[in-house]
Protein backbone atom coordinates (compact mmCIF):
# COMPACT_ATOMS: atom_id res chain seq x y z
CA UNK A 1 0.00 0.00 0.00
CA UNK A 2 1.33 3.29 -0.57
CA UNK A 3 1.07 6.22 2.60
CA UNK A 4 0.37 9.91 1.48
CA UNK A 5 1.28 12.54 3.23
CA UNK A 6 -0.46 15.96 2.66
CA UNK A 7 -0.39 19.47 4.47
CA UNK A 8 -3.10 21.11 5.83
CA UNK A 9 -4.46 22.04 2.55
CA UNK A 10 -4.09 18.70 0.66
CA UNK A 11 -1.21 18.96 -1.08
CA UNK A 12 0.69 15.54 -1.47
CA UNK A 13 4.31 16.70 0.23
CA UNK A 14 5.31 12.62 0.01
CA UNK A 15 4.25 9.60 -0.46
CA UNK A 16 6.16 6.12 -0.34
CA UNK A 17 5.23 2.38 -0.54
CA UNK A 18 4.85 0.72 2.54
CA UNK A 19 4.10 -3.25 3.83
CA UNK A 20 1.47 -4.32 6.03
CA UNK A 21 2.55 -4.31 9.49
CA UNK A 22 6.21 -2.54 9.10
CA UNK A 23 6.91 0.76 11.57
CA UNK A 24 7.76 4.06 9.73
CA UNK A 25 9.38 6.69 10.90
CA UNK A 26 7.27 9.68 10.07
CA UNK A 27 9.04 13.44 9.37
CA UNK A 28 8.27 16.20 11.57
CA UNK A 29 7.58 19.27 10.09
CA UNK A 30 8.45 22.97 10.98
CA UNK A 31 6.05 26.03 9.91
CA UNK A 32 6.20 29.96 11.03
CA UNK A 33 4.11 30.66 13.78
CA UNK A 34 2.78 26.72 14.33
CA UNK A 35 3.61 24.14 16.59
CA UNK A 36 3.82 20.84 14.76
CA UNK A 37 1.02 18.13 16.38
CA UNK A 38 1.49 15.08 14.49
CA UNK A 39 -0.25 13.74 11.20
CA UNK A 40 -3.72 13.04 11.57
CA UNK A 41 -5.48 9.51 9.98
CA UNK A 42 -9.01 9.39 8.28
CA UNK A 43 -10.39 8.77 11.23
CA UNK A 44 -9.06 11.31 12.87
CA UNK A 45 -6.22 10.08 15.20
CA UNK A 46 -2.96 11.82 15.63
CA UNK A 47 0.02 10.23 15.27
CA UNK A 48 3.89 11.18 15.33
CA UNK A 49 7.12 9.50 15.38
CA UNK A 50 6.69 5.50 14.20
CA UNK A 51 3.75 4.80 12.27
CA UNK A 52 2.76 1.05 11.77
CA UNK A 53 1.21 0.23 8.47
CA UNK A 54 -2.55 -1.21 9.73
CA UNK A 55 -3.98 -2.84 6.92
CA UNK A 56 -3.01 -5.10 4.25
CA UNK A 57 -4.35 -3.28 1.65
CA UNK A 58 -3.86 -1.67 -1.75
CA UNK A 59 -5.89 1.49 -0.87
CA UNK A 60 -3.68 4.45 0.10
CA UNK A 61 -3.42 5.81 3.48
CA UNK A 62 -3.46 9.38 3.80
CA UNK A 63 -2.11 11.74 6.57
CA UNK A 64 -2.70 14.79 6.98
CA UNK A 65 -0.02 17.24 9.04
CA UNK A 66 -2.06 18.57 12.27
CA UNK A 67 -1.00 21.70 13.61
CA UNK A 68 -1.68 24.60 16.68
CA UNK A 69 -0.75 27.98 16.83
CA UNK A 70 2.17 28.56 18.55
CA UNK A 71 0.84 31.79 19.82
CA UNK A 72 -3.09 32.09 19.96
CA UNK A 73 -2.93 34.85 22.17
CA UNK A 74 -1.96 37.26 18.71
CA UNK A 75 -3.85 37.70 15.28
CA UNK A 76 -1.94 35.68 12.80
CA UNK A 77 -1.52 38.43 9.92
CA UNK A 78 -1.50 37.14 6.34
CA UNK A 79 -3.22 39.55 4.18
CA UNK A 80 -4.09 43.65 4.75
CA UNK A 81 -7.59 42.80 6.20
CA UNK A 82 -6.47 40.61 8.90
CA UNK A 83 -3.94 43.86 9.79
CA UNK A 84 -6.28 46.85 9.23
CA UNK A 85 -9.72 47.92 9.60
CA UNK A 86 -11.09 51.24 8.09
CA UNK A 87 -13.05 53.72 10.77
CA UNK A 88 -15.97 56.24 10.27
CA UNK A 89 -13.46 58.78 8.24
CA UNK A 90 -12.35 55.71 5.86
CA UNK A 91 -8.59 55.90 7.23
CA UNK A 92 -6.98 52.60 8.00
CA UNK A 93 -5.83 51.92 11.31
CA UNK A 94 -4.85 49.16 13.72
CA UNK A 95 -5.95 48.28 17.39
CA UNK A 96 -4.73 49.75 20.27
CA UNK A 97 -3.94 47.46 21.93
CA UNK A 98 -3.48 44.63 18.98
CA UNK A 99 -0.85 41.45 19.09
CA UNK A 100 -0.41 40.75 15.23
CA UNK A 101 2.31 38.01 14.28
CA UNK A 102 2.93 38.52 10.65
CA UNK A 103 3.07 35.38 8.53
CA UNK A 104 3.64 37.41 5.05
CA UNK A 105 3.88 40.79 3.36
CA UNK A 106 1.56 43.38 3.81
CA UNK A 107 0.61 45.57 1.52
CA UNK A 108 -2.14 48.15 2.65
CA UNK A 109 -2.61 50.16 -0.97
CA UNK A 110 -1.62 53.39 -0.52
CA UNK A 111 -4.36 54.23 1.15
CA UNK A 112 -4.02 57.22 3.94
CA UNK A 113 -3.26 56.21 7.71
CA UNK A 114 -4.87 56.89 10.42
CA UNK A 115 -2.16 56.70 13.47
CA UNK A 116 -3.62 54.94 16.74
CA UNK A 117 -3.06 57.59 19.68
CA UNK A 118 -1.32 54.88 22.40
CA UNK A 119 -0.43 51.86 20.75
CA UNK A 120 -0.07 49.73 23.83
CA UNK A 121 -0.32 45.60 21.78
CA UNK A 122 2.61 44.08 19.74
CA UNK A 123 3.59 43.86 16.43
CA UNK A 124 6.15 41.01 15.60
CA UNK A 125 7.10 41.32 12.26
CA UNK A 126 9.17 37.96 11.45
CA UNK A 127 11.01 39.94 8.74
CA UNK A 128 8.03 40.52 6.55
CA UNK A 129 7.09 44.33 5.16
CA UNK A 130 4.43 46.37 5.78
CA UNK A 131 4.13 48.91 2.44
CA UNK A 132 2.38 51.31 0.98
CA UNK A 133 0.36 53.61 3.38
CA UNK A 134 0.18 57.49 3.32
CA UNK A 135 -0.68 60.35 5.46
CA UNK A 136 -0.83 63.64 3.31
CA UNK A 137 -2.43 67.19 2.53
CA UNK A 138 -3.40 69.74 4.97
CA UNK A 139 -3.65 68.69 8.57
CA UNK A 140 -5.17 71.42 11.27
CA UNK A 141 -5.60 72.09 14.86
CA UNK A 142 -8.11 68.75 15.45
CA UNK A 143 -5.52 66.06 14.04
CA UNK A 144 -2.89 64.42 16.77
CA UNK A 145 0.57 65.87 17.26
CA UNK A 146 2.45 62.82 17.31
CA UNK A 147 1.71 61.11 14.16
CA UNK A 148 3.63 57.65 12.74
CA UNK A 149 2.29 54.36 12.07
CA UNK A 150 1.29 54.46 15.41
CA UNK A 151 1.25 57.99 17.29
CA UNK A 152 2.59 56.68 20.79
CA UNK A 153 4.21 53.40 21.33
CA UNK A 154 3.76 52.10 24.39
CA UNK A 155 4.00 48.29 23.08
CA UNK A 156 6.81 46.25 21.29
CA UNK A 157 7.32 46.50 17.62
CA UNK A 158 10.11 44.24 16.24
CA UNK A 159 11.73 42.49 13.38
CA UNK A 160 9.74 44.18 10.62
CA UNK A 161 10.22 46.17 7.60
CA UNK A 162 8.15 49.63 6.66
CA UNK A 163 8.50 50.20 2.73
CA UNK A 164 6.44 52.37 0.66
CA UNK A 165 5.98 55.36 3.07
CA UNK A 166 4.69 58.59 2.10
CA UNK A 167 4.28 61.32 4.75
CA UNK A 168 4.29 64.59 2.79
CA UNK A 169 2.30 67.12 4.38
CA UNK A 170 1.45 70.10 5.54
CA UNK A 171 1.29 70.93 9.34
CA UNK A 172 -0.93 73.85 10.60
CA UNK A 173 -0.59 73.36 14.43
CA UNK A 174 1.98 73.62 17.14
CA UNK A 175 4.77 71.30 18.30
CA UNK A 176 4.94 68.15 16.13
CA UNK A 177 6.89 64.72 16.53
CA UNK A 178 7.37 62.62 13.63
CA UNK A 179 8.35 59.05 12.33
CA UNK A 180 7.78 56.42 9.91
CA UNK A 181 7.29 53.72 13.29
CA UNK A 182 5.74 56.24 15.75
CA UNK A 183 5.94 59.59 16.84
CA UNK A 184 6.93 58.74 19.60
CA UNK A 185 8.45 55.91 21.45
CA UNK A 186 7.82 54.71 25.39
CA UNK A 187 8.28 50.87 24.28
CA UNK A 188 10.39 48.68 22.52
CA UNK A 189 11.44 49.33 19.09
CA UNK A 190 13.77 47.04 17.82
CA UNK A 191 15.30 45.49 14.59
CA UNK A 192 12.97 48.13 12.22
CA UNK A 193 14.07 49.28 8.86
CA UNK A 194 12.49 52.22 7.12
CA UNK A 195 12.08 53.30 3.81
CA UNK A 196 10.32 56.31 2.23
CA UNK A 197 10.05 59.76 2.00
CA UNK A 198 9.44 62.38 4.67
CA UNK A 199 8.53 66.13 4.19
CA UNK A 200 6.87 68.30 6.63
CA UNK A 201 5.90 71.49 6.38
CA UNK A 202 5.34 73.34 9.59
CA UNK A 203 2.88 76.47 9.38
CA UNK A 204 2.32 76.59 12.60
CA UNK A 205 -1.02 78.58 13.83
CA UNK A 206 -0.24 81.62 11.87
CA UNK A 207 1.07 85.42 12.93
CA UNK A 208 -1.87 86.02 14.88
CA UNK A 209 -1.06 82.87 17.90
CA UNK A 210 0.96 84.22 20.76
CA UNK A 211 4.90 83.80 20.79
CA UNK A 212 5.46 80.57 21.59
CA UNK A 213 8.03 78.71 20.64
CA UNK A 214 7.16 75.30 18.62
CA UNK A 215 9.25 72.39 18.29
CA UNK A 216 9.26 70.12 15.16
CA UNK A 217 10.84 67.02 15.79
CA UNK A 218 11.21 64.55 12.56
CA UNK A 219 12.79 61.30 12.07
CA UNK A 220 13.39 58.52 9.58
CA UNK A 221 12.01 55.94 12.35
CA UNK A 222 10.67 58.01 15.28
CA UNK A 223 10.13 61.42 16.60
CA UNK A 224 11.10 61.43 19.70
CA UNK A 225 12.61 57.98 21.36
CA UNK A 226 12.00 58.08 25.32
CA UNK A 227 13.10 54.25 25.70
CA UNK A 228 14.48 51.67 23.63
CA UNK A 229 15.44 51.36 20.06
CA UNK A 230 17.52 48.48 18.78
CA UNK A 231 18.74 47.62 15.13
CA UNK A 232 16.93 50.34 13.58
CA UNK A 233 17.83 50.90 10.07
CA UNK A 234 16.48 54.63 8.26
CA UNK A 235 16.61 54.45 4.35
CA UNK A 236 14.08 57.37 3.88
CA UNK A 237 14.62 60.75 3.58
CA UNK A 238 13.52 63.18 6.09
CA UNK A 239 12.77 66.33 5.45
CA UNK A 240 11.38 69.11 7.70
CA UNK A 241 10.72 73.12 7.09
CA UNK A 242 9.17 76.12 7.90
CA UNK A 243 8.94 79.75 7.72
CA UNK A 244 7.46 80.58 10.82
CA UNK A 245 10.00 82.39 12.67
CA UNK A 246 8.05 80.68 16.11
CA UNK A 247 9.29 77.32 15.27
CA UNK A 248 12.37 75.29 15.81
CA UNK A 249 13.24 72.40 13.94
CA UNK A 250 14.83 69.04 14.21
CA UNK A 251 15.55 66.44 11.78
CA UNK A 252 17.64 63.13 12.89
CA UNK A 253 17.98 60.01 10.60
CA UNK A 254 16.64 57.29 13.19
CA UNK A 255 15.17 60.02 16.24
CA UNK A 256 14.91 63.38 16.26
CA UNK A 257 15.42 63.88 19.65
CA UNK A 258 16.64 60.50 22.27
CA UNK A 259 16.12 60.60 25.74
CA UNK A 260 16.43 57.06 25.88
CA UNK A 261 18.64 54.52 24.46
CA UNK A 262 19.35 53.95 20.41
CA UNK A 263 21.56 50.86 19.77
CA UNK A 264 23.20 48.94 16.98
CA UNK A 265 21.44 51.63 14.55
CA UNK A 266 22.12 53.18 11.48
CA UNK A 267 21.35 56.02 9.00
CA UNK A 268 21.92 56.09 5.29
CA UNK A 269 20.27 59.24 4.16
CA UNK A 270 21.11 63.01 4.77
CA UNK A 271 18.12 64.78 6.74
CA UNK A 272 17.43 68.28 6.36
CA UNK A 273 15.35 71.08 8.76
CA UNK A 274 15.18 74.15 7.03
CA UNK A 275 13.91 77.33 8.36
CA UNK A 276 13.38 79.98 5.39
CA UNK A 277 12.46 82.76 7.35
CA UNK A 278 15.74 85.12 7.33
CA UNK A 279 14.21 87.12 10.28
CA UNK A 280 13.60 83.69 12.78
CA UNK A 281 15.88 83.94 15.73
CA UNK A 282 15.31 80.26 16.32
CA UNK A 283 17.73 76.75 15.58
CA UNK A 284 17.62 73.95 13.37
CA UNK A 285 19.52 71.29 14.38
CA UNK A 286 20.52 68.17 11.79
CA UNK A 287 21.85 65.02 12.87
CA UNK A 288 22.86 62.00 10.35
CA UNK A 289 21.38 59.47 13.35
CA UNK A 290 20.12 62.24 15.73
CA UNK A 291 19.95 65.77 16.00
CA UNK A 292 19.51 66.45 19.59
CA UNK A 293 20.62 63.56 21.99
CA UNK A 294 20.04 63.94 25.82
CA UNK A 295 20.39 59.50 26.44
CA UNK A 296 22.96 57.23 25.19
CA UNK A 297 23.71 56.11 21.68
CA UNK A 298 26.10 53.04 21.20
CA UNK A 299 27.28 50.89 18.60
CA UNK A 300 25.64 52.98 16.08
CA UNK A 301 26.59 54.78 12.97
CA UNK A 302 25.66 57.19 9.91
CA UNK A 303 25.88 57.88 6.49
CA UNK A 304 26.32 61.62 4.99
CA UNK A 305 26.43 63.28 1.92
CA UNK A 306 25.64 66.14 0.51
CA UNK A 307 24.26 69.90 2.10
CA UNK A 308 23.21 70.05 5.59
CA UNK A 309 23.21 73.31 6.29
CA UNK A 310 21.27 74.09 10.12
CA UNK A 311 22.51 76.03 12.82
CA UNK A 312 23.85 72.55 14.31
CA UNK A 313 24.96 69.53 12.00
CA UNK A 314 26.59 66.41 12.60
CA UNK A 315 27.32 63.53 11.04
CA UNK A 316 26.01 61.27 13.40
CA UNK A 317 24.36 63.88 16.14
CA UNK A 318 23.83 67.35 15.96
CA UNK A 319 23.82 68.39 19.45
CA UNK A 320 25.11 66.09 22.15
CA UNK A 321 24.27 66.02 25.63
CA UNK A 322 23.82 62.65 26.52
CA UNK A 323 26.57 59.90 25.73
CA UNK A 324 27.83 58.38 22.13
CA UNK A 325 29.98 55.56 23.20
CA UNK A 326 31.54 53.03 20.57
CA UNK A 327 30.01 55.12 17.36
CA UNK A 328 31.26 56.56 13.84
CA UNK A 329 29.93 58.82 11.14
CA UNK A 330 31.36 58.85 7.29
CA UNK A 331 30.57 60.22 4.13
CA UNK A 332 31.14 63.97 3.00
CA UNK A 333 29.68 67.10 4.11
CA UNK A 334 29.13 71.29 2.92
CA UNK A 335 27.47 72.90 5.76
CA UNK A 336 27.27 76.02 7.41
CA UNK A 337 28.73 76.19 10.62
CA UNK A 338 28.86 74.53 14.09
CA UNK A 339 29.48 71.32 12.80
CA UNK A 340 31.53 68.14 13.19
CA UNK A 341 31.46 64.97 11.33
CA UNK A 342 30.47 63.18 14.28
CA UNK A 343 28.79 65.90 16.78
CA UNK A 344 27.92 69.69 15.72
CA UNK A 345 28.37 70.61 19.56
CA UNK A 346 28.85 68.28 22.22
CA UNK A 347 28.28 69.02 25.54
CA UNK A 348 28.71 65.89 27.77
CA UNK A 349 30.26 62.63 26.48
CA UNK A 350 32.15 61.00 23.18
CA UNK A 351 33.96 57.87 23.93
CA UNK A 352 35.44 55.31 21.45
CA UNK A 353 34.29 56.92 18.37
CA UNK A 354 35.38 58.05 15.21
CA UNK A 355 34.46 60.01 11.75
CA UNK A 356 35.92 60.29 8.32
CA UNK A 357 33.23 62.27 7.33
CA UNK A 358 34.52 65.47 4.61
CA UNK A 359 33.79 68.21 6.13
CA UNK A 360 32.86 71.60 3.99
CA UNK A 361 31.81 74.50 6.18
CA UNK A 362 31.91 78.05 7.72
CA UNK A 363 33.05 78.59 11.25
CA UNK A 364 33.75 76.02 14.40
CA UNK A 365 34.01 73.23 11.85
CA UNK A 366 35.73 70.14 13.18
CA UNK A 367 36.50 66.38 11.88
CA UNK A 368 35.20 65.02 14.68
CA UNK A 369 32.92 67.85 16.60
CA UNK A 370 32.22 71.43 16.03
CA UNK A 371 32.05 72.86 19.32
CA UNK A 372 32.92 71.16 22.51
CA UNK A 373 32.53 71.86 26.52
CA UNK A 374 32.02 68.23 27.54
CA UNK A 375 34.51 65.31 26.97
CA UNK A 376 35.82 63.40 24.28
CA UNK A 377 38.32 60.57 24.88
CA UNK A 378 39.59 57.19 22.57
CA UNK A 379 38.51 58.82 19.43
CA UNK A 380 39.92 60.00 16.60
CA UNK A 381 39.56 61.81 13.08
CA UNK A 382 40.28 60.94 9.70
CA UNK A 383 38.70 64.08 7.86
CA UNK A 384 39.33 66.82 5.04
CA UNK A 385 37.96 69.87 7.30
CA UNK A 386 37.81 73.08 5.13
CA UNK A 387 36.35 76.18 7.05
CA UNK A 388 35.93 80.24 7.47
CA UNK A 389 37.95 80.22 11.28
CA UNK A 390 37.88 77.47 14.24
CA UNK A 391 38.36 75.01 12.03
CA UNK A 392 40.48 71.80 13.38
CA UNK A 393 41.06 68.06 12.04
CA UNK A 394 39.33 66.90 15.43
CA UNK A 395 37.39 70.02 17.34
CA UNK A 396 36.72 73.37 15.64
CA UNK A 397 36.11 75.54 18.80
CA UNK A 398 36.62 73.88 22.15
CA UNK A 399 35.06 75.71 24.98
CA UNK A 400 37.19 76.35 28.63
CA UNK A 401 34.90 73.40 30.34
CA UNK A 402 35.93 70.99 27.42
CA UNK A 403 38.23 68.00 27.37
CA UNK A 404 40.04 66.05 25.01
CA UNK A 405 41.94 62.96 26.22
CA UNK A 406 43.56 59.69 24.27
CA UNK A 407 42.58 60.92 20.64
CA UNK A 408 44.23 60.95 17.40
CA UNK A 409 43.79 63.28 13.99
CA UNK A 410 44.95 62.25 10.51
CA UNK A 411 43.76 64.13 7.15
CA UNK A 412 44.02 67.59 6.49
CA UNK A 413 42.96 71.37 7.67
CA UNK A 414 42.35 74.59 5.97
CA UNK A 415 41.03 77.46 7.59
CA UNK A 416 40.24 80.38 4.75
CA UNK A 417 39.50 83.35 7.09
CA UNK A 418 42.02 86.10 6.86
CA UNK A 419 43.03 88.81 10.10
CA UNK A 420 41.42 91.97 8.61
CA UNK A 421 42.69 93.70 12.58
CA UNK A 422 45.67 92.76 14.29
CA UNK A 423 44.13 91.94 16.90
CA UNK A 424 41.60 89.44 14.87
CA UNK A 425 42.98 86.42 14.79
CA UNK A 426 41.56 83.38 12.35
CA UNK A 427 42.39 80.09 13.97
CA UNK A 428 42.81 77.11 12.39
CA UNK A 429 44.98 73.50 13.54
CA UNK A 430 45.70 70.06 13.14
CA UNK A 431 43.75 68.93 16.55
CA UNK A 432 41.84 71.98 17.92
CA UNK A 433 41.09 74.96 15.67
CA UNK A 434 40.83 77.52 18.51
CA UNK A 435 40.69 76.31 22.29
CA UNK A 436 40.15 78.36 25.54
CA UNK A 437 40.24 75.21 27.60
CA UNK A 438 43.60 75.22 29.61
CA UNK A 439 46.65 72.89 28.42
CA UNK A 440 45.57 70.30 31.37
CA UNK A 441 42.16 69.44 29.46
CA UNK A 442 43.91 68.16 26.82
CA UNK A 443 45.63 65.07 27.21
CA UNK A 444 47.70 62.15 25.79
CA UNK A 445 46.13 64.02 21.79
CA UNK A 446 48.27 63.55 18.78
CA UNK A 447 48.20 64.64 15.47
CA UNK A 448 49.55 62.71 13.02
CA UNK A 449 53.00 64.53 10.91
CA UNK A 450 51.51 63.56 7.72
CA UNK A 451 48.33 65.76 8.53
CA UNK A 452 48.48 68.66 5.96
CA UNK A 453 47.70 72.39 7.96
CA UNK A 454 47.06 75.32 5.19
CA UNK A 455 46.12 78.37 7.68
CA UNK A 456 45.30 81.88 6.35
CA UNK A 457 45.32 83.56 9.41
CA UNK A 458 46.72 81.89 12.95
CA UNK A 459 47.47 78.13 13.28
CA UNK A 460 46.69 76.62 16.79
CA UNK A 461 49.40 74.50 17.83
CA UNK A 462 47.99 71.96 20.31
CA UNK A 463 48.77 68.53 20.46
CA UNK A 464 51.83 66.10 20.24
CA UNK A 465 53.03 65.78 16.47
CA UNK A 466 54.00 62.11 15.75
CA UNK A 467 55.85 60.35 13.10
CA UNK A 468 53.30 58.80 10.65
CA UNK A 469 54.74 55.58 10.66
CA UNK A 470 54.70 55.33 14.59
CA UNK A 471 50.99 56.67 14.33
CA UNK A 472 50.46 53.40 11.84
CA UNK A 473 51.95 50.79 14.31
CA UNK A 474 49.26 49.02 16.48
CA UNK A 475 51.17 49.85 20.05
CA UNK A 476 50.45 53.03 19.10
CA UNK A 477 46.71 52.71 19.34
CA UNK A 478 47.04 50.20 22.16
CA UNK A 479 50.04 51.07 24.32
CA UNK A 480 49.95 55.12 24.12
CA UNK A 481 46.33 55.82 23.51
CA UNK A 482 45.38 52.94 25.45
CA UNK A 483 42.80 51.92 22.79
CA UNK A 484 40.80 48.79 23.98
CA UNK A 485 40.81 45.35 21.66
CA UNK A 486 37.87 44.77 23.20
CA UNK A 487 36.39 47.53 21.22
CA UNK A 488 38.39 48.47 18.51
CA UNK A 489 39.81 45.90 15.38
CA UNK A 490 43.43 47.12 15.30
CA UNK A 491 45.56 46.55 12.51
CA UNK A 492 49.00 47.63 11.62
CA UNK A 493 49.04 50.01 8.66
CA UNK A 494 45.53 50.73 8.82
CA UNK A 495 43.33 52.91 11.15
CA UNK A 496 41.16 50.87 14.42
CA UNK A 497 37.42 49.86 13.31
CA UNK A 498 35.28 49.42 16.02
CA UNK A 499 34.36 45.84 16.69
Amino acid sequence: AMIVLKDEEGKVISSFVAEYGASYTLPALSKLGYNFIGWETETGQVVSGAFTMPVNSSDAIILSAKWAEAYPEYTYVKTAADFAEKNADGLYEIKADGKYYLLSDINLGNNEWKPIEEFTGVILGNGFTISNFKISGDIGKDYINDIGFVSENRGVIENVKFSGVNFTFTYNKDDLNLGIVAGVNLGTIKNVTVNGTIFVTMKGQGITAPITKYIGNVGGVVGVNKANIEGAVNNASVSVKTNNINIEVYAGGVAAVNEGSIKESSSSKTVTADITNSASARKSYEGGLVALNKGTIYKSFATVSGVMDGSYVGGLVAYNEGYIKNSYAKGSLNTASTAGGLVGYNVLSISNSYSTVKMTGGNDIGGLVGRNSGSISYSYADSQVTGGENVGGLVGYNEKNGTLTKCFVTGSVTGTSKTTLIFDKKYAGGLIGLSKASESNIKDCYRSSAQAISCASAETTVGTVINASTASTTSFFTNTLGFSTSVWSITAGKLPTLL
